[in-house]
């Protein structure tokens, strides 16, 4: 997953196990993972779809014409996810 996701992964758990009780830390802490994976395989298939739809050719130039929408839509996932990160998460004081 790279840099990244081993960058963020640590402190969305934090963020989700310390929102809900004790208790409840075994089954959030499975749904935080069952989401993590499902947004995983869900952001790669649309990103190798993008990619996909792109691609015209076999050639160099459509290789990067392929790559290029891959990333763009990998862009416009990621600005939504921190939209909704500044929107929705609130800090507890």
């Amino acid at each position: 997953m790279g840099a990244g996701g081993g960058l963020s992964i640590l402190p969305l758990n934090a963020t989700i196990l310390g929102s809900v009780e004790p208790e409840q830390s075994g089954a959030a802490a499975g749904v935080a993972q069952a989401m993590l994976w499902s947004g995983g395989s869900l952001g790669s298939a649309v990103m190798v779809t993008a990619y996909g739809s792109a691609v015209s050719g076999h050639g160099p130039a459509d290789a990067v014409d392929g790559m290029d929408a891959a990333f763009a839509t990998g862009a416009v996932f990621a600005a939504a996810a921190l939209l909704v990160a500044l929107l929705v998460l609130r800090v507890r004081r």
